[in-house]
């Protein structure tokens, strides 16, 4: 189980700052299913490297997520 204060700073390098979930568990020592735990665990669910925005291109999950965001396009 990760500390409380620990927690809270695996949340805010990964919303505030960004950081990627292996990138947080190497800077602070954890393993990285621990740190997608504790983002689990406060209801942030950790978004998988393919749900990610990475140099200006948009990566689709399913016929489904496309679909959703050519709806909002119109």
């Amino acid at each position: 189980m990760i500390p409380p204060e620990r927690e809270a700073e695996v949340l805010r390098l990964h919303h505030a700052e960004h950081w990627r979930i292996g990138t947080i568990a190497a800077q602070l020592g954890l393993h990285h299913t621990a740190v997608r735990r504790a983002l689990a665990q406060q209801g942030e669910g950790a978004a998988r490297h393919s749900d990610h925005l990475r140099g200006g291109e948009v990566v689709l999950a399913g016929p489904e997520r496309a679909e959703r965001l050519l709806a909002r396009a119109r």
